[in-house]
């Protein structure tokens, strides 16, 4: 709660206020998307991390995808540091220390972090991480991004077709589809109701504000066509950094099954990475076999 007491008093420039938990909101989204059965060593394809970014903290998610093709978040919760170097972390660590706070955890940290760990301590260790690129420690960001060669950055932009494109600026810069990955996200959260493959859950330890900046996200009422997902907006266009978290895991999502080797994969049985590599080998039996027609090395 200190992290967003020094957001509004020195960011927002407001006083101090806890943020509106609609009960009713969190209750039903919980009761819709609380996993039963969590995911494991045993079903898990990949985790990635998604950051927001805020002048005061960062926003974090960690999700797994497993091998029915669901997204989970396993882990949320606002971190203070991106990253901090040795003499950083000792002298943050010594000040925490006498206040009675336990170590810094940074951005960083849960990247290398191993998840899902089983009774021997082996996990999974985040692929790689999205982190929102637009406006906020810009520099820092940019920083970060070339100090780790798993890190993309991401920009929310308009584009008619595309869901993506790298930016001609700077490589480790992605522009991503915002209005396409906010209708995605929105379908999964409300439409979607097949809880056996393709689905949206979350860890019983999300707290609360947590799913009430998932959940504030809600129609326009002051547009003409604020129903359409893509139109759906939080009120003043704030308190929503986790659900712009969840938006970011999705084109993760997209970008890792198109972008990753087969082998980047732990088990390769999700639906969508099959079809990736099916449409794939598909592609290549059609070139081969333009290839023999041209050369007539058979009879076809």
């Amino acid at each position: 709660m200190s992290i967003q007491k020094n957001y509004d008093n020195s960011v927002r420039g407001l006083p101090y206020k806890p943020r509106k938990i609609v009960k009713q909101d969190v209750d039903s989204f919980k009761a819709r998307h609380t996993w039963v059965n969590p995911p494991s060593l045993d079903n898990v394809e990949m985790i990635w991390v998604c950051v927001d970014t805020m002048d005061e903290f960062f926003s974090v998610g960690v999700f797994a995808l497993d091998t029915n093709d669901s997204i989970s978040v396993i882990h949320a919760e606002e971190v203070q540091w991106l990253f901090l170097d040795e003499v950083q972390r000792e002298a943050v660590d010594s000040e925490r220390k006498q206040a009675g706070k336990p170590p810094a955890v940074t951005v960083e940290d849960l990247l290398k972090k191993q998840w899902l760990c089983n009774n021997e301590g082996v996990g999974i260790i985040p692929t790689f991480l999205v982190i929102d690129a637009g406006g906020h420690r810009a520099d820092e960001v940019k920083y970060f991004a070339k100090q780790h060669s798993n890190v993309v950055m991401w920009r929310g932009g308009s584009m008619q077709a595309d869901l993506w494109k790298t930016s001609e600026n700077f490589s480790r810069l992605v522009i991503g589809n915002e209005k396409h990955f906010r209708e995605l996200l929105i379908y999964h959260l409300y439409s979607q109701t097949d809880r056996e493959q393709n689905y949206f859950f979350i860890s019983p330890s999300v707290t609360e504000d947590i799913i009430a900046q998932i959940t504030c996200v809600k129609p326009d009422p002051s547009s003409k066509w604020g129903d359409q997902p893509k139109n759906w907006r939080a009120p003043n266009d704030k308190d929503d950094h986790f659900f712009d978290v969840c938006k970011m895991a999705y084109f993760a999502k997209a970008f890792a099954i198109a972008s990753f080797k087969r082998v980047r994969w732990r088990f390769g049985q999700a639906l969508s990475i099959r079809r990736r590599w099916e449409k794939q080998a598909a592609k290549q039996a059609e070139v081969h076999q333009k290839e023999a027609r041209e050369h007539n090395w058979f009879t076809i």
